[in-house]
């Protein structure tokens, strides 16, 4: 039979609270029989596993007090016809009681798993869902998460963390049915989006994101600088299916991620492969002709334990409530894990994805700002307008325990991305608000072309470690990053201006796609690159002189350099005249320091 593995976890909140030698003080209220098995397992920082089948309907008591963890299960489980086992490793096995289902015969398990403080390959704490990412969502079938590093780098818990930051989880991705990059930061408390003709831009606080972190690294950059000396022309179009979480940390966020705005930065955590085998397949269908699958697998460990895999692969296709739009988009990913020693983990893979949307920017008003009476289905779009968009990307990452209590990690990325338009667009008139029914000319409308390419070539690496100087101690990150960034405009390009049109009530027949010799302007291929380098080296040092009292202080030196180029053009067929802005700046800027201040156990105040 085919096992379909799906994965569960909680995940104990530092060590488990041993009341005697051996013994362990639980919390557990009564409930269904799969969750106290698991906020048991999470407890006592044990991995559990059972049929999900097999407990299903099935209700345990209460577990208080101080115990043996096996104790505790048993009791758990009482009653309910399954028994307890422990095998070589020290793992626990619920299966049923022999001849208790009335044929006696155990079926093979589907595995859920529940970890405490489990290790990984690399000396890193073990992920909730089995992989190595120690914090890892997907499993836990929480809201919220117990750690993260948006704002830090290593793992930190949220109320240790000096910045305001929040995180959609894996539970909340797929309870919400979040599938895509724009919805899930729309999602996120503080962050909103705007569409415009080169994709979504971000805002948080008033300021643009411009920078998005993957597992931590270098960031991509998206968006504009706020002095405006280098616009991207990459757009994040990612579909959920191939990340854990994503997390936004607003406000300032320069001291991992350099040149930026004060909005915040975007991080998004690559799901990794699994200690175990896992398959999951996921058909959506829904309104105006949307249908979506996802196949996401993790392999066993092969030879031994030293390689395993995941792959997802993620296809959907959509129409609009509105006319003439439609939406097509494919993704592949690939994770490849190898574990050559306990000390050591790499991580290797890649993304390759395609998308083909309809651009639609919305309607206008009357010259009274009020809407105009249109049908519902009205789309200022033609069936020939559409936004190809081709994106790959390939990165490896390098986790190295040194020695006790410090590790190294190394995170390379590089990204290509070809942005095709072949689109039409409506501007009203400048000064006026919107357009007259029935008029003439009311209004621009254009058909654009042209072919952007954005390459981006990230490294970082870091160098993490505790120690302590008598009763204080510490926690030191430091290291450095590289983002290199080249684009360019390629193929025919250009504009084409219709004439003698009534934009309402609108006719899709009449504005037919235009030749390519209609186009205004016509380059090639020599259309010089567009250039951003920046570099970077960072340190923190999260000093904790009480148990109760966290200070972090950071710095940062950085490099920033830019090239863009400008073209007059001089009309058809004459090369236009190319110049170049440059910029160049280096600092050490002021240090950042957070201070946090512990309550009690889960409240904490911080500045």
């Amino acid at each position: 039979m085919m096992a379909f593995w799906l994965a569960t976890a909680g995940v104990a909140m530092g060590t488990p609270a041993h009341a005697a030698a051996g013994q362990v003080m639980f919390h557990v209220p009564a409930g269904s029989l799969d969750n106290v098995l698991t906020e048991i397992a999470a407890q006592a920082g044990r991995r559990i596993t059972f049929d999900p089948a097999t407990v299903r309907g099935k209700s345990a008591p209460a577990v208080n007090g101080s115990m043996a963890p096996d104790s505790a299960a048993r009791m758990a489980l009482d009653g309910s016809g399954l028994m307890l086992k422990t095998t070589a490793g020290g793992e626990w096995l619920v299966v049923p009681i022999p001849g208790a289902d009335g044929g006696g015969k155990l079926l093979s398990t589907v595995r859920v798993t529940a970890a405490g403080a489990g290790v990984a390959a690399g000396g890193t704490p073990a992920g909730a869902n089995g992989s190595s990412d120690p914090i890892a969502t997907e499993g836990t079938r929480s809201y919220t998460t117990n750690a993260t590093t948006i704002a830090s780098k290593t793992p930190l818990a949220l109320k240790d963390t000096p910045q305001a930051v929040s995180v959609l989880t894996r539970t909340q991705i797929d309870d919400r049915v979040i599938n895509s990059f724009t919805d899930g930061l729309d999602a996120l408390p503080g962050v909103s989006s705007v569409q415009t003709a080169q994709g979504p831009n971000f805002f948080s606080r008033g300021f643009q994101i411009n920078n998005v972190q993957i597992d931590g690294g270098s960031p991509i950059f998206i968006g504009a600088t706020g002095n405006g000396n280098f616009t991207s022309n990459y757009s994040v179009l990612d579909d959920l299916s191939i990340y854990d979480s994503v997390a936004i940390q607003r406000g300032a966020a320069g001291t991992f991620t350099g040149v930026g705005s004060p909005g915040g930065s975007i991080g998004l955590e690559r799901k990794r492969p699994l200690d175990h085998r896992m398959l999951d397949i996921t058909v959506q269908g829904g309104s105006y002709n949307q249908l979506r699958t996802v196949v996401d697998a993790s392999s066993p460990e092969w030879l031994g334990g030293l390689v395993k895999a995941r792959t997802v692969v993620t296809g959907e296709r959509n129409e609009y409530f509105y006319d003439n739009a439609s939406r097509r988009f494919l993704q592949g990913y690939v994770n490849v894990e190898v574990t050559p020693s306990t000390a050591t983990t790499i991580n290797l893979g890649g993304k390759i994805s395609t998308s083909r949307d309809t651009p639609f920017w919305g309607l206008p008003t009357n010259a009274d700002g009020k809407l105009l009476d249109l049908p519902r289905g009205t789309c200022l779009c033609t069936p020939w307008s559409r936004t190809n968009t081709n994106t790959r990307e390939v990165f490896a990452q390098l986790r190295q325990k040194l020695f006790d209590k410090w590790d190294l990690r190394l995170n390379g990325q590089i990204t290509w991305q070809d942005i095709n338009f072949n689109t039409f667009a409506f501007t009203p008139t400048f000064g006026k608000i919107g357009v007259r029914p029935g008029v003439v000319n009311e209004g621009t409308a254009t058909a654009f072309r042209a072919k952007r390419r954005s390459d981006q070539y990230l490294l970082d690496g870091y160098v993490h470690g505790t120690f302590s100087i008598g009763q204080v101690a510490f926690d030191l990150t430091t290291g450095a990053n590289y983002q290199l960034i080249r684009q360019s405009l390629a193929d025919i390009s250009g504009f084409f201006a219709y004439r003698n049109y009534v934009i309402i009530p609108f006719d899709a027949a009449r504005f037919p796609q235009p030749a390519a010799s209609d186009y205004s302007l016509d380059y090639q291929t020599a259309y010089p690159q567009d250039q951003q380098i920046q570099y970077g080296a960072y340190a923190t040092l999260r000093i904790s002189p009480w148990s109760w009292a966290h200070l972090t202080i950071a710095e940062r030196y950085s490099g920033y350099r830019t090239a863009v180029k400008t073209a007059t053009y001089y009309g058809q067929g004459v090369a236009p005249d190319i110049s170049t802005n440059t910029t160049s700046t280096s600092n050490l800027a002021y240090p950042n320091v957070g201070l946090v201040l512990d309550v009690t156990k889960t409240v904490s105040f911080y500045a």
